[in-house]
């Protein structure tokens, strides 16, 4: 596997770094921390795609143009977010979605 390979699927190059300079008898495994810190979540690529398709920045401004806490701003907090409830389903069904597909393609179903 070429270290372009690793860079398109977003995995860090230090892990290249590491399969490359371990004899092929060894293994050696990541620690939690490094999961966490370079594998944990959804990889920003897919990140960014999820907060399109689920208008999630928009969202977001809205929330934030809202400071004082007058019952209108409350009502109005509150209506956003249940529309962030949406857009988290939205997120959640699109990831399974794609979690699906990839196992019938790997299935051959």
């Amino acid at each position: 596997m070429r270290f372009c390979q690793f860079k398109e699927m977003g995995v860090p190059l230090k892990y290249a770094d590491l399969m490359f300079s371990i004899p092929k008898d060894q293994i050696r495994w990541i620690t939690i921390e490094e999961y966490q810190v370079d594998f944990a979540g959804v990889i920003s690529e897919l990140d960014d795609w999820l907060e399109a398709r689920c208008n999630s920045a928009e969202l977001a401004k809205q929330y934030d143009e809202l400071g004082g806490q007058t019952a209108e701003v409350k009502a109005m907090r509150s209506a956003i977010g249940e529309k962030f409830k949406v857009r988290e389903r939205c997120r959640i069904a699109l990831k399974n979605k794609m979690r699906e597909d990839a196992w019938r393609t790997y299935r051959g179903l």
